[in-house]
């Protein structure tokens, strides 16, 4: 299987361990990608916003110093996101499926399997570039703004900070909320987290198994290619 690393992507690392961010720029060099690293994983994940091709690792041990809820598949769904974890963590797995993690990698991995695991990563997002979730039928009578608006909504953001992010007025944002609101029929806010989640989630579950099956040709590929 040949891959070539997308233009301007960038590897975002959440973590304050310097040994894993060496790792990780190390094997971003091998497949000319960028690296971006922050001890604060909101300055992350605005990060990771700005680039169309990304992959997010967050360090297992600080996700648990910041009590950050394995359950809540926020990150997940917005980002194609690692879990790094300690060698021989046993909840690693569990723990990844729970977050909506791609996958874990362990954090003596070795610099040249990192390189591949984040072609994976990579090549991953493009295939799943058909399925976005505001490309659902659903969601097909939004306007592109109102796609975005709803975007950084999902994220959390409140409405001054989706009018500083898409440079436009807050009232715009204002109005765009209350048009697509009514465009999806739903008279809440509650109602419309409702509907998005439940066709995010799908997305989740779509990325881990496209992450999974291209890991594995890769892998494969790479096996083949040292057996000759």
């Amino acid at each position: 299987m040949i891959f070539s690393t997308p233009p301007n992507s960038l590897i975002i690392c959440a973590t304050d361990d310097q040994s894993l961010v060496h790792r990780v720029c190390y094997a971003a060099r091998l497949i000319d990608a960028e690296v971006y690293s922050s001890a604060k994983l909101e300055e992350a994940i605005n990060t990771s916003r700005q680039y169309f091709s990304r992959c997010l690792i967050v360090d297992f041990d600080y996700w648990q110093r910041e009590q950050l809820h394995f359950s809540d598949r926020s990150i997940a769904r917005e980002n194609p996101l690692l879990l790094a974890t300690p060698t021989g963590q046993i909840s690693a797995s569990f723990i990844a499926g729970a977050a909506g993690a791609m996958g874990i990698i362990e954090k003596d991995i070795d610099p040249s399997e990192l390189a591949t695991v984040f072609q994976a990563a990579f090549l991953s997002e493009q295939t799943l570039r058909e399925t976005r979730p505001y490309d659902n039928p659903v969601f097909q009578i939004l306007s592109t703004r109102e796609k975005d608006v709803l975007t950084y909504l999902m994220a959390g953001e409140p409405n001054k900070r989706v009018a500083s992010l898409l440079d436009i007025g807050l009232r715009t944002v204002e109005s765009d909320r209350a048009q697509l609101m009514s465009k999806l029929n739903v008279n809440s806010f509650t109602q419309l987290v409702k509907i998005v989640t439940e066709i995010e989630s799908d997305v989740v579950l779509t990325r881990q198994k496209i992450f999974c099956e291209i890991s594995h040709g890769l892998t494969t590929s790479d096996v083949a290619t040292t057996g000759e």
